[in-house]
């Protein structure tokens, strides 16, 4: 029987259908883990209501990023075996960057009105910002590995990111927004290291290219309505809990939030493998059925 199952497992993991989904949900179970234990170890070190307007201020930057994609993180897969990967690629970085650094500083200018408990941020402006565009970054060279069919690396990505567990110690410090940079480091720590792996081994010549914008523009318009329709409520969530009934109940509902998200993961890997073997010409017929035989019993 074991070695029937290892048999199994060594021809699925020679299919890049199964072997990218295996490593997409995979990816997904270390993130949550690693989120469960970031904030576990927060609320030991940190006050409630640290922790509260921490999660609000992670929240915030993910609804900055997330807004700023304009739905390239799809197109990316969509592209990349169309187009040069290099102009790609810079494109989208370059786009995504100073959208969100302008979305950022926007957020900074109307902080009172819009959510006065983040008030914080205005002494910290520049670390706001600069982890702002380190996070765009990083998320467009994971969905660049993911186009590449190499999700291994989006893995490895993940577990880097769990040095932010590390950084909490020196900066239980400076409140809730150690817990800001703690996240900002492990993020800027990941992005250095596949950047230069990306640019040296994936890439070919890094440019940007006008032509490219145009022809994926209808296209990435969709899919960023719908990413916005799927996506942003629990990530502003967050923050209209902290407005609302304050920072303890903002740090509760995150982190029951985190928990809950791992019904998620199954069937969101799987669905991003099929739409990568699509865009590289496979048979989509063929994907959905061997998609939907993962469910069932081996």
């Amino acid at each position: 029987m074991l070695q029937r199952g290892l048999v199994f497992f060594q021809k699925c993991w020679r299919d890049s259908l199964y072997r990218n989904s295996f490593l997409l949900i995979i990816n997904s179970i270390s993130n949550v883990g690693f989120g469960f234990i970031f904030w576990m170890i927060t609320a030991h070190l940190y006050s409630l209501e640290d922790v509260g307007v921490a999660t609000a201020i992670v929240s915030s930057m993910s609804i900055i990023v997330l807004l700023s994609r304009l739905g390239f993180d799809q197109s990316i897969i969509r592209y990349f075996p169309l187009h040069e990967k290099g102009k790609v690629f810079t494109t989208i970085a370059i786009v995504t960057t100073i959208l969100s650094l302008v979305l950022g500083i926007i957020l900074l200018a109307n902080i009172d009105s819009w959510s006065p408990d983040l008030s914080i941020l205005r002494e910290h402006t520049i670390i706001y910002l600069f982890f702002i565009a380190i996070h765009s970054l990083c998320t467009v060279i994971g969905m660049s590995y993911v186009a590449l069919r190499k999700s291994g690396y989006y893995f490895i990505q993940s577990l880097i990111m769990g040095l932010r567990v590390v950084f909490l110690f020196p900066l239980a410090i400076c409140g809730a927004i150690g817990v800001f940079i703690a996240t900002g480091i492990s993020t800027l720590i990941t992005t250095i290291i596949f950047l230069y792996h990306l640019v040296k081994f994936e890439l070919g010549p890094l440019a940007v290219d006008l032509s490219f914008l145009k022809s994926a523009f209808h296209y990435s318009l969709a899919n960023y309505i719908s990413s916005l329709l799927m996506t942003v409520s629990s990530q502003i969530l967050p923050i209209m809990v902290l407005n609302i009934l304050g920072a303890e109940e903002a740090a509760q509902y995150f982190i029951a939030y985190s928990v809950v998200s791992v019904l998620f993961m199954i069937p969101s890997a799987i669905g991003t493998s099929l739409f990568v073997e699509g865009c590289h010409g496979e048979a989509m017929l063929k994907g959905v059925v061997k998609s939907f035989s993962q469910y069932l019993p081996c």
